[in-house]
């Protein structure tokens, strides 16, 4: 059912309250709505990770203050939107991290799930990312071949709007891009998490680790309907091509972690490089 923009303003407004002195004329809000907070479970979970011992034992004197901080704000959370028998029933911290999407979508509380969720890994979105996303400046036109990304023709005939394409043509006529996440190999990788498998109820240890993909994308000529997007034809989990094969959407669930991994490691390099490095940094 739809809801009318008068009782939509009534069920929002009437549900929360605001302060119009603290910053006049601004409305401030002095508070969440119950049914706006975070899910005790999704608190129990964070708990879990900011008392994880690693961490503890791995900071500052300063960071393990607010880490103090923090968890007690956590404590101040969970009295207000747990349940009185929630907490002896959690009374045991499982930090095990959620595995599947269903998972991550659970934790919206009183919030729609956005839209760009069910289209995240689908491939014409997963291409529009690579122009339309946050880190649209690393798509680069592929003016030669690498040697650590051995890609061929018959991998760029895969894609169904590619079949009669070579590669030579699509780079001649200036319509092959490539994306390497390579600079992200400096990053030392060795961080390690605790938490307990669900299946053993044992405590275990990983290494924290990400992929150091390259990926191919390409557009297809000019059909009588117009210019064509940018589509999505390959991916390498890394630099180097003996330990990574190139997949392609011929692979199944090969393909839909492979766009995964790409768009974790597209994050780490925006936050990284292109905002904190050439960004912040650069200017101050």
């Amino acid at each position: 059912s739809t809801m009318s923009r008068g009782g939509f303003y009534s069920y929002y407004f009437g549900r929360h309250k605001y302060d119009h002195e603290m910053l006049a004329p601004l409305a401030m809000s002095k508070g969440l709505h119950k049914s706006d907070r975070p899910t005790p479970e999704y608190l129990i979970k964070l708990l879990g990770v900011a008392t994880n011992s690693n961490i503890i034992e791995s900071s500052t004197d300063e960071e393990n203050n607010n880490l103090k901080k923090f968890v007690n704000m956590i404590k101040r959370e969970l009295k207000i939107v747990a349940p009185s028998n929630f907490l002896l029933s959690h009374s045991t911290l499982d930090t095990n991290r959620d595995k599947t999407i269903a998972n991550y979508n659970d934790q919206f509380h009183g919030l729609q799930i956005p839209q760009s969720m069910e289209a995240n890994l689908k491939d014409d979105y997963f291409a529009f990312l690579r122009v339309g996303g946050f880190n649209p400046l690393i798509l680069k036109e592929m003016l030669q071949p690498l040697d650590n990304f051995p890609i061929t023709d018959e991998i760029l005939r895969t894609h169904p709007k590619f079949v009669e394409d070579s590669l030579e043509a699509a780079r001649r006529e200036n319509r092959l891009f490539i994306v390497d996440f390579s600079e992200l190999n400096s990053v030392q990788q060795g961080a390690t998490v605790t938490y307990i498998d669900k299946t053993t109820n044992n405590s275990v240890t990983a290494k924290k680790y990400f992929v150091v993909p390259i990926g191919l994308f390409a557009v297809p000529r000019v059909s009588g309907l117009g210019p064509e997007p940018l589509e999505a034809i390959a991916i390498q989990g890394g630099q180097n091509p003996d330990q990574c094969p190139i997949v392609t959407q011929l692979d199944g669930e090969r393909w839909t972690r492979a766009k995964q991994e790409f768009n974790c490691a597209d994050a780490l390099y925006h936050e990284l490089i292109s905002h904190l490095g050439r960004t912040h940094m650069f200017i101050e």
